[in-house]
């Protein structure tokens, strides 16, 4: 046998000679296995590639999975990265990328109302310590659903169908005499369950509200007030003011009663058939001031839409001169006979009788109508008054939660009401111009208060969580100066400087942004991204921005409030009652041109979102330096008598006084600035003092003027919280002033 060739002999190859000299050829079957090695090996090499491809495009899919669409950011480090040295990401950068990344879960989770999704979201980022505005606001926002999931108050879809009470409300037919009704079974909403003593809600548990409706949490940037209003239907596009001019309560110039009239038609023409203006009866409450009714009904009737055979006065009494005023003005009136108090009763009771006998002849005579408006004989009206109502009044079916509309801003003064298009909700039954429902009256006529009526409507007892709709901008204005509770020293501080609209007409956009849950999912929205300010002087950077202040006030009737605040901020001073205030908790204003959101410490849901650094300010930040203040010094008991202020000065009187727009004042007295004040080098600057020591009244700090008063000369310094509203015949005050917004 041949010994085989050796191995990597060539023919060419030295000794190749000798090995080609003695070369078979190979054999077939050697051939084919060779083939056979080389085909496997090269399958192997291509399958290895294949499973390498697959295994890079499947971490290309979790990487494309976690990257922002919004912005592109990845929200996991690159592949292929290490934690550290020039090519990795670093400490910092992971940090932030995670925070973003929950974040963004928690943002979905919040838009997609899910409260199992939330209850994740929250856990891990909680978890990881994670503190922030998107967090903060997916707590409030799973609150809210498990309130709702609990609550067993009607529910209104989200569509706008009304929901069917279970138990049917029947409207009675009182006789003109004004004979009681019968009484009627009230549908009333239950009290939402404490979050605290709910059971985790379902997996598949949501909220009855279309997520659709709700402005997106958290929105980049600061919120923009409009984002609900849209473009009106092409029936108004070419009558409607344009949209720079609609941001201001100034009508536009060559505005005329035609294309008012025009506009009022066109909205009209797009309302359901049962709020057409026909539908609503107006009711003028009247008693005894005939020259503000021949006003008030002048105004009324020149508003498009308002017919006078929809309107009646409801006269208390028999005073021929009243009577007369409507008979001129071409409307109807009733009389309430028999309804003068007897010896020592207050004339609270004798309006809420009046009113009472108002609503039921209001509903007794127009049988066909479920809502009417009441107004009284002391106003003028908005040129949109009419539609405002007819655009609103679908709120009344599509949310049970509504008490009642009114076209009244309680704090709707110069310098913080702009904008007509704003609606808000309260808390607060406001009655100076408002629509009833037929409903409303039937379940609150077997109860109605012997007196103080209106007061009786702001209890909780009667308000059952429900609330009030009402204009940024109010759309009536009161002239009356005085009545039954009413002087001209509140009507100088709260009413004089109200601001009526002027627009011929306002399109109030989607309304659907009025529902009491899309409502405060906004408020939430806001108040998560709004800039939280660390003192109220901070007010002053800001222009168009949405800024908040969290006040220390432990209950509503706390003095705070009536003290400080609401003397700070030129508000309503009301308590317990706070004028305005949402959910028991937050109030919503203009300061200039920003949006100011008061959030009270004894409203839990909402202080929950201040954020860490962001302090909870106490009176103390509210008191004025010397060099924000005027100082005015209030008029002697002489110089006051001879203008007609028999017990001397005030400091609201003073500061008005020393304003130079007598008729709209541009400077209100400041309890926190009488507070700055109250000290002996203050008033010795002022005053030739004889001595300066501590005292107590009203009417202090001042100066004792009366060489008859044992104390004549004297200083006398506040050991309680001076007052705006004090004077005494013997001092002169001196008066902290300060600029109204």
């Amino acid at each position: 046998m041949l010994p085989p060739p050796r191995a990597g002999g060539t023919a060419g190859g030295g000794g190749g000679g000798k090995a080609a000299r003695f070369h078979q050829p190979v054999p077939p079957v050697a051939g084919t296995l060779r083939f056979t090695v080389r085909k496997q090996t090269l399958l192997f090499v291509v399958g290895g590639l294949l499973l390498v491809l697959c295994l890079w495009s499947w971490v290309a899919l979790l990487h494309s999975t976690a990257t922002d669409s919004s912005d592109g950011s990845t929200l996991w480090p690159q592949v292929g990265h290490s934690n550290g040295g020039s090519n990795g990401v670093a400490a910092t950068e992971r940090e932030a990328l995670e925070e973003a990344r929950e974040d963004r879960a928690l943002r979905s989770a919040t838009d997609g109302m899910n409260p199992v999704a939330l209850r994740l979201a929250i856990a891990e980022a909680q978890a990881d310590g994670h503190d922030s505005a998107a967090l903060r606001t997916a707590k409030f926002v799973l609150q809210h659903l498990l309130d709702e999931q609990q609550t067993t108050a009607p529910q209104i879809p989200s569509s706008g169908t009304p929901a069917t009470p279970e138990v049917p409300v029947v409207p009675a037919t009182p006789e003109p005499s004004g004979a009681p009704l019968a009484p009627a079974v009230p549908v009333a909403p239950a009290q939402p369950t404490p979050v605290a003593e709910l059971p985790p809600p379902p997996a598949d548990s949501l909220v009855a509200i279309s997520p659709a409706l709700v402005r997106p949490m958290l929105n980049e940037g600061t919120p923009h007030e409009f984002d609900w209003w849209k473009s009106p239907p092409q029936s108004l596009a070419g009558l409607l003011p344009p949209l720079e001019h609609a941001v201001v309560a100034e009508p536009v110039p060559g505005e005329s009663a035609e294309r008012a009239q025009q506009c009022f038609d066109a909205i009209v023409a797009l309302a359901d058939a049962r709020f057409k203006p026909e539908r609503f009866p107006i009711g003028v409450v009247a008693y005894n001031r005939p020259e503000l009714l021949r006003e008030s009904l002048a105004s009324l009737l020149a508003v498009p839409g308002v017919a006078a055979s929809r309107v009646t006065v409801y006269q208390d009494g028999t005073d021929a001169a009243v009577r007369l005023a409507a008979v001129n003005a071409g409307v109807a009136v009733k009389q309430h006979l028999d309804n003068q108090n007897a010896e020592g009763q207050e004339g609270a009771m004798q309006i809420a009788r009046h009113y009472k006998w108002v609503f039921q002849n209001l509903f007794a005579a127009n049988p066909g109508a479920e809502y009417a408006i009441v107004v009284e004989d002391d106003m003028l009206f908005a040129p949109d008054f009419l539609s405002f109502f007819v655009q609103l009044a679908p709120m009344y079916e599509r949310d049970a939660s509504v008490y009642c509309i009114s076209s009244w801003n309680d704090n709707g003064q110069e310098g913080m009401a702009l904008d007509p298009r704003v609606v808000m909700r309260t808390d607060f039954f406001i009655g100076l111009g408002w629509m009833i429902s037929r409903r409303l009256f039937d379940e609150l006529l077997p109860g109605w208060p012997i007196t103080h009526w209106d007061h009786w409507l702001r209890s909780p007892a009667q308000r059952k969580g429900r609330q009030c709709l009402y204009p940024e901008v109010s759309r009536n204005y009161n002239i009356g100066k005085r009545g039954t509770h009413s002087d001209d020293n509140l009507y100088a501080k709260y009413f004089e400087r109200i601001v009526l609209n002027k627009q011929p007409a306002v399109w109030m956009g989607d309304i659907s942004r009025l529902h009491f849950a899309t409502y405060e999912a906004n408020l939430v929205s806001t108040l998560g991204s709004a800039v939280q300010l660390p003192s109220p002087a901070a007010l002053v950077q800001y222009r168009y921005t949405d800024v908040v202040l969290f006040l220390t006030l432990p209950h509503r009737e706390d003095a705070r409030w009536e003290r400080v605040y609401a003397p700070y901020f030129g508000l309503f001073h009301s308590q317990p009652n706070i004028r305005g205030i949402f959910q028991e908790g937050v109030l919503r204003t203009r300061w200039q041109t920003n949006y100011l959101y008061l959030v009270l410490s004894f409203a839990r849901k909402f202080s929950a979102l201040r954020r860490p650094e962001t302090p909870l300010l106490d009176a103390p930040a509210f008191q004025p330096s010397l060099d924000q203040l005027t100082l005015v010094r209030a008029l002697s008991l002489e110089d006051a008598t001879a203008a007609g202020l028999p017990i001397g000065e005030t400091c609201e009187q003073a500061c008005r006084r020393a304003s130079t727009n007598k008729k709209r004042p541009e400077l209100s007295c400041s309890a926190g600035g009488l507070q700055t004040i109250n000290n002996c080098d203050v008033m010795q600057k002022h005053f030739t003092c004889a001595s300066c020591s501590f005292n107590t009244g009203v009417d202090q700090p001042a100066w004792v003027h009366n060489k008859q008063n044992e104390n004549f000369g004297a200083c006398l310094i506040n050991s309680r919280e001076p007052t705006c509203d004090g004077a005494h015949k013997d001092t002169v005050r001196l008066c902290a002033c300060i600029s109204r917004p």
